[in-house]
């Protein structure tokens, strides 16, 4: 009886429905920008992270691209996310920031893919990098609010790596509790050597808690399996 109910589930969650009424102008959508605050929005509520991310990508002009050699699909190798963070940490005249998200996990030995290379830092260390990385920048960094984040946030290009910036950064979890904010605090990082520079990255339990409060379940368990596979590596 269990395995039926399972099997009728699993097909009705299957099953694509083809007779719904819909009311909607499709005329109206020839003029919606999806990189309208609106849009990013609705994607963001829905979790169409790598939509977000190629639309994000597709809004930056070809002459841009083509000054910074951009390189946005490409996925990054650890000796690729170690020069970029190298070079980028050399410019930054010992300001307090860390490295986050996928790369700042590969900075630290663990087996994540990396695209871009995420900063997080304060308001002040925001706008020295507006103004040192001046000529890098591809999107302004300013403030920005939207249902799941608030930050000052900005892109960049370093040798054909994208940089994101978040100053301040906040996201609201699964439950509508927005985190405390996110500088790069010592209470918040680890500093690992890249190339002989000491660098601060999130602690491994900092990112798995934002996997978590955003849903991202696969990489919550992705990150945790690995943790734990270190703990057993040494016991013995």
């Amino acid at each position: 009886q269990g395995n039926l109910e399972s099997g009728d589930l699993s097909y009705r969650l299957a099953k694509i429905v083809t007779n719904l009424k819909i009311d909607i102008n499709l005329s109206r959508l020839n003029d919606w920008n999806l990189s309208s605050e609106e849009a990013r929005n609705i994607l963001e509520q829905l979790g169409f992270r790598s939509l977000l991310k190629r639309i994000s990508n597709s809004y930056v002009s070809m002459d841009q691209v083509a000054k910074n050699n951009v390189q946005f699909s490409k996925k990054l190798s650890k000796d690729e996310v170690e020069e970029a963070v190298y070079n980028f940490s050399r410019r930054m005249d010992g300001k307090k920031f860390a490295v986050r998200g996928t790369a700042g996990l590969v900075l630290q030995g663990f087996d994540m893919g990396v695209d871009d290379i995420d900063v997080v830092c304060d308001e002040q260390t925001v706008e020295f990098i507006k103004k040192e990385f001046k000529n890098e920048i591809i999107k302004e960094i300013n403030y920005s609010k939207s249902s799941r984040y608030q930050s000052f946030f900005g892109q960049m290009v370093l040798g054909g790596v994208l940089f994101e910036v978040m100053g301040n950064f906040q996201y609201r979890n699964q439950n509508g509790v927005w985190s405390g904010v996110l500088t790069g605090e010592d209470s918040q990082v680890n500093v690992v050597k890249v190339k002989g520079r000491e660098v601060r990255v999130t602690k491994p339990e900092v990112e798995m808690e934002f996997a978590a409060g955003m849903g991202r379940w696969n990489e919550y368990h992705k990150i945790r399996r690995q943790i734990q596979e270190r703990m057993q590596g040494d016991l013995f």
